[in-house]
């Protein structure tokens, strides 16, 4: 019983730890763009209410790694910044589907893991973010269709 809790202990402060990582890069990123927090949006296209926290510049608007991994928070939040771009301002700016964002966003996130003191590892974490968005991402990819101009390389 008491391994239990101190696995629940653990994974809970890494969770926190993790939570409260993110929230200092999202705010960080958000105060170099001009941008503003909020904790929820509304999104143009179908209307419905995304609650967390949220950076808005502009016509553009990110939250980041919605997920995080401990250790991989910093490292891949540039990557999913540029997949919240894609998601948002697509297929209106460029013409890219949601698999053309999905993809580029493992691309980045391989990239990204290149540089990794642990390429395998991060590898696997990434290949795990991706699959995440693939099959999950479709609320996200209807949110919002706005022109904009946005990078999507790292």
């Amino acid at each position: 019983m008491k391994n239990l809790q101190f696995v629940l202990l653990t994974v809970i402060l890494l969770f926190n730890t993790s939570l409260f990582a993110r929230s200092a890069l999202l705010e960080q990123a958000c105060a170099d763009d001009g941008g503003d927090i909020v904790n929820k949006i509304i999104c143009p296209s179908t209307e419905a209410t995304k609650n967390g926290k949220f950076c808005v510049s502009g016509n553009m608007f990110y939250d980041g790694c919605s997920a995080s991994v401990p250790g991989y928070e910093d490292f891949f939040f540039n990557s999913c910044v540029l997949h919240d771009f894609c998601y948002h301002h697509e297929p209106s700016t460029n013409g890219k589907s949601k698999i053309d964002c999905d993809k580029e966003f493992l691309a980045n996130l391989n990239f990204q893991c290149s540089k990794h003191k642990s390429p395998f590892k991060c590898r696997l974490t990434a290949r795990t973010f991706y699959q995440a968005v693939a099959r999950f991402g479709e609320s996200s990819w209807q949110c919002s269709d706005v022109v904009a101009d946005y990078p999507d390389k790292l």
